[in-house]
């Protein structure tokens, strides 16, 4: 895929990998890690590369348009959708270093894969001779094993208060150890990355907190051309994920309408259950639920780009609004997928089902930290009426 594909040429080409990531998914989800022929075709056709700067040969797509192709992506292969969603995001991250770092990144292989972790090793890191020295686990590395470069996110002391700082080393540096056992999203790979005296200099650093933070959407001196890197971290976070949410529901939402109106309804006199009232009234509600999700998650990605646009830190509300919005697709849509693994029976639960995948993929896709809705709704709540925000992190 040419730089210069448009955003819908970019979605095209997502959806037109429906059969080679299809027919990988249950292999992904057997060997907990994507397949190489998965990764090479999402790759060939320039997918990791959506939000790369167009001046490292990426197509700086808007928000939507990575949601859009993720959402492709997941309802083909839901490891497929999260993966992406997070190398997608991790380049995303890499845009706030200095051009002397992503240069090391991206100028010699613009094809090159950044993934790792936003949370924070609990031991404070202190700045030694031009960078840090850092060690420690960070789990849930979603595509690490397929990346160039991984990220880490440390505690540091600056001016006298605790901050976040992400680092960025070449994974040769790291080890990855396999500790990926786990109900769904297998295909992900999302193992335990383990730092053993790493240097990292400064400058493949920059600060989450503060006024010069990835909180604030302003870690970036140059390039001010390029708005996409400018909405705040704290709300494009959570919308690098959605697009995944959306695939798996409706991955689920195809398969039970191409299935329901060949089988029967057991114990019962319906020989079709798309003849039943009560069939029909719960795929309504399934197709209604699921374009309500996709509503409020398109509504975030505008909100991030129109940030970004802006290049101002929007108001409390409007980042609590984001955080919220991101935890109800991924609620409403692990809801819709519950409702059609009902309407799917006793079959769905087999093992090389289907639905059987994908109730374990949005069960497991869902727990993620992010999507919280009892500390992101609090939030909201509270900026709403004009209360301090004090149950999230990452506003």
């Amino acid at each position: 895929m040419s730089a210069t594909a448009t955003n819908a040429e970019l979605v095209e080409a997502a959806a037109g990998l429906f059969d080679t990531l299809r027919a990988n998914a249950e292999q992904a989800d057997l060997d907990r890690q994507l397949p190489k022929d998965s990764v090479q075709a999402i790759g060939q056709a320039g997918l990791f590369r959506v939000w790369n700067a167009r001046r490292y040969g990426g197509a700086e797509a808007d928000v939507k348009t990575q949601m859009l192709v993720t959402t492709e992506l997941a309802r083909a292969c839901s490891s497929a959708g999260w993966v992406t969603g997070v190398i997608t995001g991790s380049h995303w991250m890499a845009h706030s270093l200095p051009d002397r770092a992503t240069a090391e990144i991206w100028g010699d292989n613009p094809d090159a894969l950044v993934s790792g972790n936003v949370t924070p090793h609990p031991v404070v890191v202190p700045e030694t001779d031009g960078g840090y020295v850092i060690s420690g686990r960070w789990g849930f590395g979603s595509g690490g094993g397929h990346s160039d470069w991984l990220y880490m996110p440390i505690l540091v002391m600056e001016d006298g208060a605790p901050n976040v700082r992400f680092c960025f080393a070449p994974r040769s540096e790291f080890t990855i150890e396999d500790t990926w056992h786990v109900l769904g999203m297998r295909g992900t790979g999302s193992n335990t990355m383990v730092a053993d005296n790493v240097f990292v200099p400064e400058h493949r650093t920059y600060p989450l907190l503060g006024p010069k933070g990835a909180m604030n959407g302003v870690t970036r001196k140059g390039h001010q051309d390029e708005e996409l890197y400018r909405c705040p971290f704290g709300m494009i976070g959570g919308a690098t994920l959605c697009g995944t949410f959306l695939g798996i529901a409706e991955a689920a939402f195809d398969h039970l309408v191409q299935t329901l109106p060949t089988r029967p309804i057991s114990y019962s006199n319906y020989l079709t259950s798309s003849a039943s009232v009560g069939t029909q009234l719960d795929i309504a509600e399934a197709r209604t639920r699921l374009d309500m999700a996709t509503l409020l998650a398109h509504r975030l990605a505008d909100d991030c780009t129109a940030a970004g646009r802006a290049g101002v830190l929007p108001s409390d509300t409007l980042r609590a609004r984001a955080r919220h919005d991101c935890a109800v697709v991924a609620r409403e849509t692990r809801g819709v997928v519950d409702l059609l693994a009902r309407l799917g029976g006793a079959s769905g639960a087999a093992e090389g089902s289907l639905l059987n995948r994908l109730y374990r993929d949005i069960s497991t896709a869902s727990l993620h930290g992010v999507t919280n809705t009892a500390t992101t709704q609090e939030s909201y709540g509270a900026a709403l009426l004009g209360e301090p925000i004090t149950s999230t992190s990452f506003l």
